[in-house]
């Protein structure tokens, strides 16, 4: 019973004393009640059973990110993430003014309809980052950049001149000298040529180092990708493993780009190409369009122009299922020096820009006047999304001997020294309160003989002492816990309603799984709250005549991934080793590549524990 439930029980025997009160004949009960009735607040700690296991492979088409790059850890090995995606068009898009018949065909009673003979200028691939512009105190610093996230009056730039002032007053918050001419902002009189329209961002989800180069190589696919199951008779949609790899399987085509590559994590600013002689402004100085930071390469152009805008007019740019298949898609590596750097980024939001020249007849305003008729160079932007059969290939190699051993005693349900949770790939059981139903019977009655009111559960675990000995490594932030035997969330994530505006993967921060540190602020265990978990195994147990029954057992036994995002635990499609069966995994233990070494029962130190905080009548 949680701690509403006891404020509940406490209202109903004030309320018994209040009614008794008022009759001489009861008034006794009361008194007798009061006096022997104590509630006093007792806790027992629970040893948890752990078990390592494995995903063989899991299904990565779907998800609402892309992890691209090489990561190398000393335990887990290294993993290499590689994108394979179809692309889509519009199947209506006419390239210039006139589709390529009327142009073919010409029109007599049209002098406009010309051979527009587009040209490809340039392509670009584009792949946004995660990012935000996360402002707490509202003063046009981004909190990453701000002196005091909470003080609008802090002064990030230390020129003397507060953060919210030089935003409203249209100075840099974050430059003594916003418009470099070599004058402090705080004696300057002129600051026009600053761009107060520029944007800061604060990029997600880069791991590694991200200011080195790395090699950037983009590929054309030669392989179908079929949106439905051949397997189910083409009835439903096709799943997408991390072990498809198509690349080693022969299925590359064209190069379109494969040169080293520098993150640039600033936004993107684009200018007027060309000046409007009939205006006093240069619009060369003018801002066309802003970009939010990405991943912008070009691609192979005469590909293009042969592959898409001289295909104009033919049946594969018409219809979109036979353009898929005749330009397959794309897939896209990122490999560096030193194995070091993972991108998970916004891949959903990926796109190809295709710019094209094309020659447009101009009759100078006047129809009727064919004197001033003249043929001019016009140019437009052509875009191909990426579309809905994308996945990632996830390669791991080189892990740890000491993970196969862990792997092999979780087969057998023994216990290890180590329990290893990575993204994807290894994940553990949790059994509570004991291996037997003997042991989870001994546990569980005394709350239900005792009528014992269960206040708080709190399950912790350990990490090893790798963590706080490698402390340059990244150390994931949120493990997820869930129903062992249905992959459904525990009663507890449904409970917490909880958000943290500001915070990535915050939310439901009641129910935790957040990563705690000790005093040294090392890394030391993860927390969850499970109350709501163990009061249902408790309710669903029945106890008459001195024998406790246990008729439901799917809360004792529970899963633990990696929690990526605690908001994605829809279920995704995860085989397991050696035939052993498949199995639902959810989702955000496959959206991050990392790992976390765990101790295990064989560890001999203190490796899980849960802990029952409950009051007592007596």
């Amino acid at each position: 019973m949680n701690k509403s439930s006891i404020f509940k029980f406490l209202a109903v025997v004030f309320e018994v004393l209040l009614t008794v009160g008022c009759d001489k004949e009861f008034h006794s009960v009361g008194i007798d009640l009061l006096e022997n009735s104590i509630f006093e607040m007792e806790s027992e700690t629970y040893p948890l059973y752990l078990f390592q296991n494995q995903l063989e492979r899991v299904q990565t088409n779907g998800l609402p990110l892309a992890m691209l790059g090489t990561y190398s850890h000393p335990v887990f090995g290294k993993t290499e993430a590689t994108i394979t995606s179809q692309l889509q068009i519009n199947p209506a898009y006419v390239f210039g003014n006139f589709s390529q018949e009327r142009e073919d065909a010409g029109d007599p009673d049209n002098v406009k309809v010309i051979d527009e003979n587009e040209t490809v200028t340039d392509v670009f691939l584009e792949i946004p980052f995660f990012n935000n512009q996360r402002d707490s105190d509202s003063d046009g610093v981004i909190d990453i950049r701000d002196s005091d996230p909470n003080d609008p009056a802090s002064d990030s730039d230390g020129d003397g001149i507060s953060d919210i002032l030089e935003s409203q007053t249209g100075t840099n918050p974050l430059s003594v000298d916003s418009d470099n001419d070599g004058v402090n902002d705080a004696e300057d009189t002129d600051n026009s040529s600053y761009d107060i329209e520029a944007n800061v961002y604060e990029i997600d989800s880069l791991y590694g180092d991200y200011q080195e180069p790395f090699t950037l190589k983009v590929q054309q696919l030669n392989y179908f990708l079929s949106q439905l199951d051949p397997e189910e008779d083409f009835t439903t949609a096709r799943p997408y493993f991390n072990d498809t790899d198509y690349l080693q399987e022969g299925f590359g085509g064209d190069i379109l780009f494969d040169q080293s590559y520098q993150l640039n994590l600033e936004e993107l600013v684009f200018f007027y190409d060309e000046d409007d002689p009939d205006t006093e402004e240069n619009e060369t100085t003018l801002v066309e369009e802003r970009l939010t930071p990405r991943i912008r390469v070009p691609l192979d152009t005469d590909f293009f122009q042969k592959n898409i805008l001289d295909k104009e007019g033919e049946e594969v740019l018409n219809n979109l299922a036979k353009f898929q298949s005749y330009f397959k898609g794309l897939i896209i590596q990122a490999t560096s020096n030193n194995d070091n750097l993972m991108m998970l980024l916004d891949i959903n939001n990926a796109l190809i820009k295709m710019n094209f020249d094309f020659q447009r007849y101009d009759d100078g305003g006047t129809s009727e006047d064919l004197d001033d008729d003249t043929t001019v160079t016009d140019n437009r932007t052509y875009t191909l999304n990426f579309a809905s059969v994308l996945f990632n290939t996830i390669r791991t190699e080189n892990q740890d001997s000491s993970i196969n051993q862990s792997v092999l005693n979780g087969f057998q349900e023994q216990p290890s020294e180590k329990i290893y949770i990575k993204g994807g790939n290894l994940f553990a059981k949790l059994n509570l309160f004991g291996n037997s139903e003997a042991e989870q019977r001994e546990a569980i009655l005394p709350y239900k003989n005792e009528r014992r009111l269960i206040n708080a559960a709190k399950l912790r675990l350990y990490l090893s002492d790798f963590h706080s000995n490698n402390g340059n490594l990244y150390v994931p932030e949120r493990l997820y816990l869930y129903l062992n035997s249905s992959g459904e969330p525990l009663p507890d994530y449904n409970a917490d309603n909880t958000t943290a505006n500001g915070v990535t993967n915050g939310d439901k921060y009641v129910f935790g799984g957040l990563l705690q540190y000790d005093a040294a602020d090392r890394p030391s265990h993860y927390e969850f709250n499970i109350t709501e978990n163990i009061t249902t195994i408790m309710g669903k147990a029945s106890f008459e005549d001195g024998a406790l029954t246990l008729s439901d057992y799917d809360n004792f036994s529970l899963g633990l991934v990696l929690g990526a995002n605690i908001q994605y635990i829809n279920l995704f499609e995860g085989h397991l080793p050696e035939g052993r069966g498949v199995i639902k995994y959810p989702l955000t233990g496959t959206l991050n590549p990392f790992g976390v070494e765990l101790l295990g029962n064989a560890s001999g130190l203190k490796a899980a524990e849960l802990e029952i905080i409950y009051n007592t009548t007596r």
